[in-house]
């Protein structure tokens, strides 16, 4: 898992930049050499900008979809790898000398909410990518099959420190100085996002489009953060992130779960 992917939690102020839930609920899904289905994607395709709808108490609704068409090759199969947060690679399209190709149209739908009041802040999206796909078995038979993935977050936040939530960003109370003995903006918060590849896409044995194995069929994670805002350019981080698997190992058992701590500082201007 719907950023773009760094190894950190999702800070839920990111997300107002709107990178489609598919980008991140792949639990962070991280680049792959052959395409990622967040960024923009060549061929004809047709974007909606996010749609805002200022509602009372806080409430915003918006939407977001791409269209586009591609056809891969096995040097470039513009397909995705998903990640979890730690940019651990959980499922992945068939490669090596039959790969699973993309072949034909690749549709995006990203609806969202986004609720705050005082120093609370929630926000939800959900993410379904249609993406049609080839893979050549052998020089007489070929596999074709349109596949969904479906993705979803929930991510809140609340500002220890008094300051009020936003969409659009919000300014600490004080900044970090110790000759003043203040210590900037504290907020906790909290995520869990759902990332669910199409079954389809495992169906067929030696001939599937993913490898049951070596990919899982779903994966499931949440997070828990604190971030420190030394002043309106400065971050600290600190995050711990766990991740389930349903499948994804040998003889059709469950991936072991990822716990991981993610920390970083961030500039930004």
């Amino acid at each position: 898992m719907v950023g773009q992917t760094q190894a950190v939690f999702r800070d839920h102020r990111d997300a107002r930049r709107h990178q489609p839930a598919a980008d991140y609920l792949g639990l962070g899904v991280g680049p792959s050499q052959n395409g990622h289905p967040g960024r923009p994607q060549p061929g004809q395709k047709i974007a909606f900008q996010k749609l805002q709808a200022g509602l009372p108490g806080g409430l915003g609704l918006g939407i977001a979809g791409t269209y586009t068409s591609q056809t891969g090759t096995p040097a470039q199969t513009l397909l995705p790898t998903y990640r979890t947060p730690a940019q651990s690679p959980f499922f992945r399209f068939r490669t090596g000398m039959t790969p699973t190709l993309a072949d034909g149209e690749r549709t995006r739908i990203a609806p969202q909410f986004h609720y705050y009041v005082g120093r609370f802040g929630l926000l939800g999206e959900y993410t379904t990518v249609s993406q049609d796909v080839s893979r050549r078995i052998s020089a007489t038979s070929l596999r074709e099959d349109s596949l969904d993935t479906t993705a979803w977050q929930l991510q809140a936040a609340w500002f220890l420190t008094g300051e009020e939530e936003s969409f659009r960003g919000f300014k600490p109370n004080n900044v970090f100085s110790l000759a003043n003995n203040t210590w900037g903006a504290f907020e906790l918060v909290a995520r869990y996002h759902e990332l669910d590849p199409d079954d389809d896409a495992f169906v067929g044995g030696a001939a599937s489009f993913a490898d049951p194995a070596v990919s899982a069929r779903k994966a499931t994670a949440y997070g828990l953060g604190l971030n420190w805002y030394l002043n309106e350019n400065l971050k600290w981080v600190l995050n711990y992130e766990q991740t389930s698997f349903d499948g994804g190992a040998p003889a059709g058992a469950d991936r072991d779960d990822e716990k991981v701590f993610l920390t970083r500082f961030a500039l930004g201007f």
